[in-house]
């Protein structure tokens, strides 16, 4: 049979030679076939190979952590519809479970929850957990509100007409909540914590006098 390529052949460990360029293109031809095998194979020693598994994880702790985030990262989607599917069909076991975690272990919970509030990602969070509830007891939503375009769109200044840094930044209501006003770009504006707290359920006529 002619070949339309030169041969480079590789040894195995055990000895035996072998063509990329026709391993390659034999699998490209029989995915299907070899899928297949594998399967069975898999399952004919199961026992056995997720037994090697977990050897290979415990001598290879960094590897495995770096290799199933690189696992993650490209196929992000996929996990996280496997995991809603997941949910879905195994609620009441999945709160069970978190419960059970969460029971026994509230201090560490805590103290994790404590640290991530201390990061910038994690004050930035606690403030939109923040106007995300007062948004609710008030009914006012109307979109959501990205931080980062609220503070681009202030060109950094608080309504007091001083710079205000992005990560000390608070969203300020032009038209209070609790006096009918809507949590959407066009009542929020940029401020400094203190200024909004100064500010509290007042309109600007009534903070200015």
């Amino acid at each position: 049979m002619k070949r339309d390529h030169e041969h480079e052949y590789r040894v195995t460990a055990s000895g035996s030679r072998y063509c990329p360029a026709c391993q390659k293109r034999y699998r490209e031809s029989n995915k299907d076939e070899i899928k297949k095998k594998s399967r069975i194979r898999y399952l004919n020693n199961r026992e056995k190979v997720l037994s090697k598994q977990k050897e290979y994880r415990k001598a290879n702790p960094e590897k495995t952590k770096l290799s199933r985030k690189a696992d993650y990262e490209k196929n992000k989607y996929r996990y996280k519809e496997r995991a809603n599917d997941y949910y879905a069909k195994n609620k009441e076991h999945c709160l069970a479970v978190v419960a059970e975690y969460v029971k026994a272990n509230k201090e560490k919970i805590a103290d994790r929850n404590k640290s991530y509030r201390l990061t910038e990602s994690g004050k930035e969070s606690h403030s939109r957990s923040n106007t995300r509830r007062r948004v609710q007891i008030f009914d006012a939503f109307v979109e959501d509100v990205d931080r980062r375009i609220v503070w681009e769109r202030s060109n950094g200044f608080c309504f007091c007409l001083e710079p205000v840094k992005f990560d000390k930044m608070a969203i300020d209501h032009i038209v209070p909540l609790s006096r009918g006003g809507k949590h959407s770009y066009e009542n929020v504006r940029a401020s400094h914590k203190s200024c909004n707290s100064r500010k509290h359920a007042k309109l600007d006529s009534e903070l200015a006098s």
